[in-house]
C-alpha cells in the first residue's frame, strides 16, 4: 500500500531501504518547496503589467524553471569585512519576481546595519 511515496510493509520488507521519516521528510521538503513556488507564480500573476508565460498551457505567471533560475543567480558577495553587494539584482525576471513582492533593493554597497534594516523593512 503506498499513499504518496509512504510505504506501509512489515518491518522485515525494508531493511535495505532509507528509514521512513527520511522520506517522510523528503516528502514535506517538496510539498512545501512546491507551495512556494506556487504562491510566487500567483504573486506574479496578480501583477497588472506582467505578460503570462505561455510555455505551458497549466502555468500560471511565470514558469517554474524561471523562477528558480532567477532565484538561484540571486546571490550576494562580502566585498570585505565591511561591505555586501547583491548580484544580478537587475536581472529582468528577478526584478519581476520583487515587484510582485513589492521589494526595492538599489544596486549599491551594504553595510551589515544596513542588510539587517532592509530584511526588517521586508513585508510579505
Amino acid at each position: 500500500l503506498s499513499l504518496w511515496g509512504l510505504d506501509f510493509h512489515s518491518p522485515l520488507s525494508f531493511q535495505n531501504e532509507k528509514p521512513k521519516y527520511l522520506r517522510l521528510f523528503g516528502f514535506v521538503i517538496c510539498v512545501i518547496s512546491l507551495l512556494i513556488l506556487r504562491i510566487i507564480q500567483y504573486k506574479i500573476k496578480e501583477l497588472p503589467d506582467f505578460e503570462k508565460d505561455n510555455d505551458k498551457y497549466w502555468q500560471e505567471g511565470m514558469s517554474a524553471n524561471r523562477i528558480i533560475n532567477s532565484l538561484n543567480k540571486w546571490t550576494i558577495d562580502k566585498m570585505n569585512d565591511e561591505y555586501f553587494r547583491f548580484n544580478n539584482i537587475n536581472d529582468k525576471d528577478l526584478s519581476i519576481i520583487l515587484k510582485a513582492f513589492n521589494i526595492n533593493i538599489p544596486a549599491k554597497l551594504y553595510k551589515p546595519a544596513e542588510l539587517r534594516k532592509l530584511k526588517v523593512s521586508i513585508k510579505l
